[in-house]
């Protein structure tokens, strides 16, 4: 009988030792995911700021919108549109095919620092759309699917967005010489 309850005893501490051991694994599995997740948003800032113009983009004042379908020299356009500020820096840079918005669309500051990154599916958002401030925070870090709102990565409590509360330096009139 003692023999009984001392192994019913080592079964329940083995089947213990083995839940304790799935929750540490989850910890650490989500943990990883978490770091995978901050590669992610890093790798994309990091890319941008790297990037380099294709030699057969053109600038998309050269590309016209006729009967819903993006045009260059009166055929449907598959190819990279861009625009420059007037520093020359780039300002974006647009990937078209068959005529409609399809791939990276990337924005940047004048500074040359990026601004936006997100992924266009037949004319509509679709995928990671990654916004940043100037100096590089996050503003927005959402998946969209067909343009509709998937899901938001980024939290109330995260403290890379800036306040909501701030005051608004930005005006707009001739009421605004305070």
């Amino acid at each position: 009988m003692c023999t009984l309850r001392l192994i019913q005893g080592l079964r329940t501490a083995q089947m213990s030792n083995r839940i304790n051991l799935l929750f540490v694994f989850i910890f650490l599995l989500s943990l990883g995911s978490t770091a995978v997740f901050a590669q992610v948003v890093v790798d994309d800032y990091v890319a941008m700021k790297q990037y380099k113009l294709d030699h057969n983009a053109v600038l998309k004042s050269d590309i016209s919108l006729v009967d819903s379908l993006y045009m260059y020299q009166g055929n449907v356009f598959t190819g990279i549109g861009y625009d420059r500020y007037s520093n020359n820096q780039l300002k974006s840079v647009q990937v078209f095919k068959k005529g409609y918005v399809h791939g990276p669309y990337m924005i940047w500051y004048p500074d040359g620092a990026p601004q936006l990154y997100t992924n266009y599916y037949k004319g509509a958002p679709n995928g990671r759309f990654m916004g940043w401030y100037a100096d590089g925070r996050v503003i927005y870090n959402l998946v969209l699917n067909q343009g509709k709102l998937g899901g938001d990565y980024l939290f109330d409590s995260d403290e890379s967005r800036q306040d909501d509360t701030a005051d608004d330096l930005e005006k707009e009139g001739t009421d605004n010489s305070d």
